[in-house]
């Protein structure tokens, strides 16, 4: 193909995806693709099929495969902008092993100059933190409560507040751990979970596991229960007026349907 005319579909697939027309940039970028250029333009082409589809949003599957695509053209050529590129929307889906995985990889290629190697060794450093750690756990205990594996997630969720945490991030997992009682139906354990929630965060100043308590709470035609926990908060300096004008305005709902 013609230099010339490349830059002309090229460009026309760009101002078609500024414009939110993601079918037409879609299909422009696919006819390059297909035409007769350089594997590093058809590669260029791929990452902008994956911004495509990540802009639709397309399944996670389908944006892998543009990335895959563009790291299949450019590995031949030593290069490597495609690949990281997939290891920053990895981390960016929460998928840090797989992204660790991938930079770990980069940093066999001795094409790497020593600034990108450094970048790269952070990028690495970053995802082995433990705070990485624990949001990659964290999110996959969310991930089996949002597919039904109430056991599963209650397991994930407990592991969490068991390991080396703040309190207020034991708090937090204490409050998924009720939730995923709460889905499997035994609202008994989940009370029980977020009294423990309430352990940890009041040392702290902190309410909002009180507050999620005293709606489920409610929830289970406890309202007198319910009630005298939104009082004892309104009896607390940390509450802001707007903390306490929806707390008041709960007790008095709560009031008038008990």
């Amino acid at each position: 193909m013609e230099y010339d005319g490349y830059c002309a579909i090229a460009q026309r697939g760009a101002q078609e995806f500024e414009a939110g027309d993601y079918a037409a940039a879609e299909a422009t970028f696919e006819s390059l693709l297909a035409a007769d250029i350089s594997d590093i333009d058809k590669c260029a082409m791929s990452l902008n099929l994956a911004m495509v589809a990540e802009k639709r949003p397309s399944p996670p599957a389908d944006i892998e495969a543009c990335y895959d695509r563009a790291i299949a053209y450019e590995r031949p050529h030593r290069q490597y902008g495609a690949t990281e590129r997939k290891a920053d929307w990895l981390a960016k889906q929460g998928r840090n092993r797989d992204s660790l995985h991938l930079y770990e990889a980069m940093l066999t290629y001795a094409e790497l100059s020593e600034t990108d190697r450094a970048r790269v060794r952070l990028n690495c450093d970053s995802l082995r933190s433990d705070f990485n750690r624990y949001s990659e756990a964290a999110r996959a205990a969310a991930a089996l409560l949002e597919a039904g594996k109430h056991d599963e997630a209650i397991a994930a969720f407990r592991a969490l507040v068991s390991g080396d945490l703040s309190d207020i991030d034991r708090a937090m997992m204490c409050c998924n751990v009720a939730r995923s009682y709460e889905k499997k139906g035994d609202p008994r354990s989940a009370l029980r979970w977020y009294e423990r929630g309430v352990d940890y965060e009041r040392p702290h100043r902190r309410f909002m596991v009180a507050e999620l308590m005293a709606n489920a709470l409610s929830q289970q035609e406890r309202s007198a229960e319910s009630v005298r926990i939104y009082e004892d908060l309104l009896t607390r300096t940390e509450l802001s007026e707007h903390d306490k004008w929806r707390m008041r305005g709960n007790i008095a709902a709560l009031r008038t349907t008990s």
